[in-house]
């Protein structure tokens, strides 16, 4: 099998299984609960805030902003629910999230579900290019102080590495010039607006100095790098307060309350140790890949990488002009090869890729989006097999689209024929007619 999906979950790296094992071995025969007070729980203390400190030393925090937590999603959901309902009960004026119109799933269904409170969202247009539009969010900011700014650090689709500066610069800017009434705000200990950002994507991609970048809290997870699902943190600084139900004993500050899991504490040290390690010699053999990607991808008729913008070498989106990536992707599994169509939190539902009507393609091109991502266990004859199949699939995919379309103008001239002569058999007979010349591609094109 050939895998091309590390954008969704990456093959557990040999160093990072090692890891994990030398951390079993090393909590043999103890208990692991560090919130025990005896020889036992010290032992495990100890070795989850040594996993902490690791942690902070490579994205640039001070350990006590380290939170643990089960992978990137719930640091996300942690996040902006967390902060946005803090906000909002401290001030009820402090009722709108604004976040990008690239974020994640995780950011979105936090920012929908903060609505059952009373709370509002807004979203930051991007460009043709994937970019967040800064401008766009000044004249959102003239408007009224935010519960808080979500903004990815790298999207996920299509590689696209986000201004995270210039979105920090523009907030900070708004604090001080905006018009807003500040009275109410300020009295209830606002004191300037939380800006969090979704690093998932960009850790091991990136560097990552979460004190330097101005912002409020940070999501990285372990398993888009080699490291373990379940496995993340939410870096977030003191002075950034949540409000969330369940508190629990209080651990991890209260903000992930419950008993921490040391091996996985451990394995997300080492993950993020390993790729920071080799953040700059991965980055140039995974250029190098991407440009043998690309430029064989492109020679194929109607095949664009979907943004011109600067990206992370690791992921590469396509549009596939007259493509549905559903069946793109079935010809691909039949080959044994795996990549996506997107996020894999949605890509078992066959629909546009929302990142690309954000950039303003139409529907249809939209459904033709493909997502290539490389990673550690990447090789050129990978690649090769890949521009190997690509052509088929393409091929496949117009043919079944055509397909649909021939479908749906016979069913509308069948429906025309059975108004006008009072009959069902043209429209029953078209259908049926064109489910068989489905059916025969699939099968004829896919097993060639």
């Amino acid at each position: 099998m050939i895998y091309l999906d590390y954008a969704a979950d990456a093959p557990l790296h040999p160093e990072i299984a090692l890891a994990i094992t030398d951390a079993i071995r090393t909590l043999q025969g103890v208990g692991a609960n560090p919130s025990s007070l005896h020889a036992a729980g010290r032992k495990a203390k100890e070795f989850l805030e040594q996993s902490r400190a690791r942690v902070a030393e490579v994205v640039g925090a001070d350990p006590q902003e380290v939170v643990f937590t089960g992978g990137g999603t719930e640091a996300d959901t942690l996040a902006v629910l967390g902060v946005a309902t803090q906000r909002y009960r401290a001030c009820s004026l402090l009722s709108d999230i604004v976040i990008s119109a690239l974020e994640h799933d995780a950011v979105v269904h936090a920012a929908t579900y903060a609505g059952q409170l009373g709370m509002t969202t807004t979203r930051i247009f991007v460009d043709s290019q994937a970019v967040v539009d800064t401008a766009a969010l000044s004249q959102i900011l003239q408007q009224q102080e935010p519960a808080l700014v979500a903004v990815m650090a790298v999207c996920n689709e299509n590689g696209v590495i986000q201004p995270i500066e210039q979105v920090v610069h523009t907030v900070r800017w708004a604090e001080e010039n905006a018009q807003w009434d500040r009275t109410a705000t300020a009295s209830a200990g606002a004191t300037h607006v939380p800006i969090i950002v979704d690093a998932v994507q960009a850790l091991g991609r990136l560097p990552l100095r979460f004190q330097q970048m101005g912002i409020d809290a940070m999501s990285i997870a372990a398993h888009k790098i080699g490291g373990l699902p379940n496995s993340g943190a939410l870096i977030i600084t003191r002075q950034c307060a949540v409000d969330l139900p369940g508190r629990g004993a209080g651990q991890e500050r209260g903000i992930r309350p419950g008993t921490q899991d040391v091996v996985l504490a451990a394995a997300l040290a080492a993950t993020c140790e390993r790729a920071e390690s080799q953040r700059e010699a991965e980055a140039k053999r995974l250029h190098r890949l991407r440009e043998k990607l690309v430029a064989g991808a492109c020679t194929i008729p109607g095949v664009v990488v979907a943004t011109q913008a600067n990206t992370v070498p690791d992921i590469t989106q396509f549009v596939l002009q007259g493509c549905e990536a559903e069946s793109v992707l079935f010809v691909f599994d039949q080959e044994n090869m795996c990549v996506s169509a997107g996020s894999a939190c949605r890509s078992g539902v066959a629909r546009p890729s929302p990142v690309l009507i954000a950039q303003g393609y139409d529907s249809d091109h939209a459904m033709g989006g493909l997502r290539v991502s490389i990673g550690w266990g990447s090789s050129d004859e990978d690649i090769e097999r890949f521009l190997q199949i690509l052509p088929r699939a393409v091929e496949v995919s117009r043919k079944l689209v055509s397909r649909k379309v021939a479908k749906t103008v016979g069913m509308k001239a069948s429906e025309t024929f059975a108004v006008s002569s009072g009959s069902q058999v043209g429209s029953n007979t078209t259908e049926g007619l064109a489910d068989v010349s489905e059916k025969s591609v699939v099968s004829d094109e896919v097993t060639q």
